[in-house]
């Protein structure tokens, strides 16, 4: 999975397995070890790993989260004996299947032919090129934050770091000579999986620049031989406020419908409708009851703290 790049992010601690074959990325933040994504490498390591990492955080007094974990490591959550609560859902395009034909594509369509028609260029720039452009790229990462008025993150996203963005590949559109968006490139060796970390634009651009960036980057990754796309997390999607369901549920599936204005959480699933893609669940396990509530204020906190 692409999320292992966020191993490069430069604000985790690893736990890594005797054979070097598998590794828990994570980080500590008040009293709690919180593990991003599922564990990296041979699965069937990966018990051992995060059992140590429970019995470690167990003798420094803390608790243990796991933060965004898919499917396939649920049956070490309850193992574990943690509490599970469904995150979100993670949009997932089989990119043997993308294409702009057809109904579906309508919408996608016509924001790529106008941004076409308005003089955008997609141009895929290889790790070694990056640095030649960073100047221009850190100008509109600057101006991004900026007019979004944001500040950068961490831990489960990448930051505007030189070091780390001259890993990568680098996906960028222009208008003319002018660089006007960008978003570097997560491919794994295998082909397996194609996704992007930071993507960021100018103010001024043309109509439908970003639906324009993701479509061709879709049809490059489908050409290269890549499996499945993926365009991230649409958090709190997928909950269901039925009576009985648990009270995490109820809550985010209220704040999911009327939470628009201040978190934008069914605009960001709408976007990545237009996509057609498959919808993946994605969970966090953390401590019972009020543990887990505590955990979350230190994801949160970790999160915005740019370790």
């Amino acid at each position: 999975r692409t999320e292992a790049y966020l191993a490069y992010t430069g604000d985790k601690r690893f736990l890594c397995s005797e054979s070097g074959r598998s590794f828990v990325m994570y980080q500590v933040q008040g009293h709690s070890w919180i593990v991003m994504g599922d564990p990296v490498g041979d699965s069937t390591e990966w018990s051992d790993l995060l059992w140590t990492l429970r019995e470690e955080a167990h003798s420094s007094q803390g608790r243990l989260l796991l933060y965004q974990i898919s499917r396939d490591a649920l049956p070490l959550a309850i193992d574990l004996g943690l509490q599970i609560v469904k995150y979100g859902e993670e949009a997932r395009i089989d990119l043997a299947e993308f294409s702009l034909d057809g109904a579906e594509a309508k919408t996608l369509r016509y924001s790529v032919r106008r941004a076409e028609r308005e003089g955008a260029i997609f141009e895929v720039i290889p790790a070694a090129q990056v640095p030649a452009i960073m100047p221009r790229l850190q100008e509109i990462s600057a101006g991004w934050l900026k007019d979004k008025g944001h500040k950068e993150k961490g831990f489960s996203v990448g930051r505007f770091d030189p070091a780390y963005l001259a890993r990568f590949d680098c996906a960028i559109v222009r208008q003319g000579d002018r660089i006007v968006a960008f978003a570097n490139i997560w491919a794994t060796q295998n082909k397996a999986e194609l996704s992007v970390d930071l993507m960021r634009h100018d103010a001024d651009l043309p109509y439908g620049t970003m639906d324009f960036l993701f479509a061709h980057l879709m049809d490059w990754g489908k050409r290269q031989g890549f499996h499945w796309f993926t365009l991230g997390m649409a958090p709190l999607s997928g909950l269901e406020a039925r009576r009985l369901a648990p009270l995490w549920m109820r809550l985010g599936s209220l704040l999911y419908e009327h939470g628009e204005m201040l978190y934008g959480f069914e605009g960001l699933r709408s976007y990545k409708d237009k996509f057609s893609p498959t919808w993946e669940p994605r969970f966090i396990a953390g401590p019972q009851g009020l543990g887990l509530v505590r955990a979350l204020i230190d994801l949160q906190a970790l999160i915005s703290s740019r370790k």
